[in-house]
């Protein structure tokens, strides 16, 4: 995880599936205890994500809805994109036009 004036910026890479999606959903809500208005997704690094993986991200853009928080999800890739607009949820996050380089990495599993 890195941090773009104070708003988190969180990496994942690998495989976002039944297997990873605990880990990362637990982080994740560790990251939105103290309500930070935004937190950001960096996608660029995942390769694959399941109906788990989709529920993960539903469930963090719900929470931090809860108390007007924005989910924000950049740097998506092709398959990635793909089935979050089948899925609809690329509709519920937001998708900034300046895109932040992020420094830190959390994992999904890795791919391979």
């Amino acid at each position: 995880m890195s941090a773009d004036g104070g708003t988190p910026i969180v990496s994942l890479r690998g495989e976002l599936d039944l297997l990873s999606r605990d880990r990362v959903h637990d982080y994740l809500v560790e990251l939105t205890e103290p309500a930070p208005p935004r937190l950001v997704l960096d996608l660029a690094g995942l390769t694959f994500v399941d109906s788990s993986g989709l529920n993960v991200f539903a469930l963090i853009h719900k929470r931090m809805q809860s108390y007007g928080g924005v989910l924000e999800a950049q740097h998506m890739t092709e398959s990635v994109q793909k089935v979050m607009e089948i899925s609809g949820l690329a509709s519920l996050l937001r998708h900034p036009s300046s895109q932040a380089e992020p420094s830190g990495r959390i994992a999904g599993s890795d791919a391979g």
